[in-house]
């Protein structure tokens, strides 16, 4: 039996894959096995898993069935007492199984470790690092205020653990099937995130961007609602899952110009990368408030640049704030 299951969900990931796969395949801790559950891909995945020799690697197929369902496929069939997530589209650092594993078996009483992250760009360029709050009381700090306190493919939790508390809820395929787990798995036992960057996490379009105005506002309400009484209600269930009127193209694209100008702006520090992200939202949506506003504020004299962003990281994340 491997010390330490790596399980993958993935759907038409062929762009980053390989590199996902690459950095799990060479972690410094070699008793491990890579689960990866191909969720009915219609790209180059199948040929890309295909194509490694390695035996540490399990693929396994299915129909369409949203991200908790393959999660959901990836523990039961995992073989280890550990389980590490990762993402398709992210790495892991070579120490990261190393490092996780150890402080997991020297803290019994901890069910789930997640790490600080390197954030990245579309073709892997450092942005910053996300900082994140440690120790078990300041994450339930998080979770009682619904603010996600770990980037979900940074994770390391006990299977018996999470069985335990029912696997990942299948009737919310996306958006916060993370953040319902964390929230019953914290009656089990303490979590932590080990304050090293062992992942990166990379921001591309539908990584960053803003949920449609009514998918964000479900999302929340399911969050607060589970939060109270541990059930998900129906209707917001259905609200969360229907499908919505697509943002073309243009939109989507300004939208995550925005939100990259903004990760600059705020936390890379970088205002000149800043204000050409911001100045492409800018000209991809000129009646964006929210755009000027960011454009304008890179443009304003440092010492209120610097007021404004200390009030808006303060808000957002990490641990001078401290969530994320």
């Amino acid at each position: 039996m491997p010390l330490v299951s790596v399980v993958m969900a993935v759907r038409d990931g062929e762009d980053y894959l390989r590199e996902a796969v690459d950095s799990i395949l060479g972690q410094t801790l070699e008793d491990f096995e890579l689960v990866v559950v191909d969720d009915g891909s219609t790209d180059a995945t199948g040929e890309i898993l295909a194509s490694y020799p390695d035996d540490r690697l399990r693929v396994l197929t299915q129909p369409r069935r949203g991200v908790a369902a393959s999660l959901n496929t990836g523990i039961r069939s995992a073989r280890a007492d550990l389980i590490a997530r990762m993402d398709a589209d992210d790495a892991s650092e070579p120490t990261r199984l190393e490092r996780q594993v150890a402080f997991m078996l020297a803290h019994a009483d901890h069910v789930l470790a997640g790490t600080d992250v390197h954030v990245i760009s579309e073709d892997g360029s450092y942005l910053y690092e996300a900082q994140l709050v440690t120790d078990d009381a300041a994450i339930r700090g998080c979770l009682d205020q619904l603010v996600a306190p770990f980037y979900h493919g940074s994770v390391m939790f006990r299977r018996d653990a999470v069985v335990a508390c029912g696997l990942y809820d299948e009737r919310i395929p996306q958006q916060v099937e993370d953040m319902l787990l964390w929230l019953r798995l914290r009656r089990l036992g303490a979590m932590a995130n080990i304050p090293v960057p062992l992942y990166r996490y990379r921001l591309r379009p539908g990584s960053l961007s803003r949920l449609p105005r009514g998918l964000a506002e479900a999302k929340a309400r399911v969050i607060r609602n589970y939060a109270a009484t541990m059930t998900v209600n129906p209707a917001d269930v259905q609200a969360l899952t229907e499908p919505t009127s697509p943002a073309s193209g243009r939109e989507r694209r300004a939208s995550f110009e925005l939100d990259l100008g903004k990760v600059y702006l705020d936390q890379a520090g970088d205002v000149q990368r800043a204000r050409r992200h911001l100045a492409r939202a800018v000209a991809l949506a000129p009646m964006s408030a929210r755009a000027w506003f960011n454009l304008g504020l890179s443009l304003s004299p440092s010492r209120l640049r610097a007021l404004r962003i200390r009030k808006r990281n303060h808000r957002v994340h990490l641990r001078a704030g401290a969530c994320r």
